[in-house]
């Protein structure tokens, strides 16, 4: 079911609108926040599905980060992603996926770090 939801329910229509920037901006804001609630709604009412949600969360974070790359929204989104994640791996530490996610979430903030002035 969770993967279902996710598959077609959430990412298909996120890719859709990120596919159509930068006319698609504000409808791809509203659907994140929507899927977002939806999200957190279900980690709070299906704790039996925990981590595939807190997985999710931090894929729905990720999309906000893309939107709003260039705002101190996004950085707010990186942080909300990395905390997501970091609450998914603490909870199964086996799973490779979620270390990834971190990384690419470090990487984009040692990247800033190199090229931000002093």
């Amino acid at each position: 079911m969770a993967g279902r939801l996710w598959k077609h329910g959430i990412h298909s229509f996120l890719e859709i609108l990120r596919t159509r920037q930068p006319g698609s901006h504000e409808h791809m804001l509203t659907f994140i926040h929507q899927a977002y609630t939806l999200l957190e709604l279900l980690y709070e009412s299906v704790p039996i599905l925990e981590v595939i949600w807190l997985n999710f969360l931090g894929d729905v974070s990720r999309y906000g980060m893309f939107v709003d790359e260039n705002s101190d929204d996004g950085n707010i989104w990186i942080g909300v992603s990395r905390q997501w994640y970091s609450l998914a791996s603490e909870k199964s530490p086996s799973a490779g996926h979620l270390y990834h996610h971190l990384a690419i979430l470090a990487r984009a903030d040692v990247i800033q770090k190199l090229y931000l002035p002093l």
